[in-house]
């Protein structure tokens, strides 16, 4: 299946409820319950690219084919409202390796596209972050 536009990938993103289920069975409810991802189970310690597909659900299984986690990247940080900007951007990128983080000053006029690996960090004139960072 081609990748889709991130724009298009809403809906339900994780699923910490399926650790200890079978892998072949979370692929089927994830699917089930976002029917714009493509599940696929990836045995832990593989190895796998690091880009980013919003249409992708890695389902990491042990040996026996059971899910042992859910994937830990963080999305938002509504810890860093009220930080500095450019400290806020370290703190993102250090706990979201696959996200690209950038200060952008309030009030400036933006595309309002979803970007699924930009992070950007709303900051007043002193630097400081005035809303909660999200991907996208």
């Amino acid at each position: 299946m081609p990748s889709r536009s991130c724009s298009t990938v809403k809906g339900k993103k994780s699923w910490p409820e399926l650790v200890g289920v079978s892998g072949h069975a979370a692929t089927v409810i994830i699917e089930r319950e976002n029917h714009k991802v493509d599940a696929l189970v990836v045995e832990e310690g593989s190895f796998v690219t690091t880009d980013i597909q919003c249409d992708r659900v890695r389902v990491f299984v042990d040996g026996n084919g059971i899910v042992k986690d859910v994937p830990k990247d963080k999305t938002s940080w509504p810890e860093l409202v009220g930080e500095e900007g450019d400290c806020a951007v370290n703190i993102i990128e250090k706990e979201n390796s696959l996200v690209n983080a950038q200060t952008i000053a309030e009030g400036t006029i933006i595309l309002d596209i979803y970007i699924c690996d930009r992070v950007l960090v709303w900051v007043n004139k002193k630097g400081i972050v005035v809303s909660t960072p999200t991907v996208g």
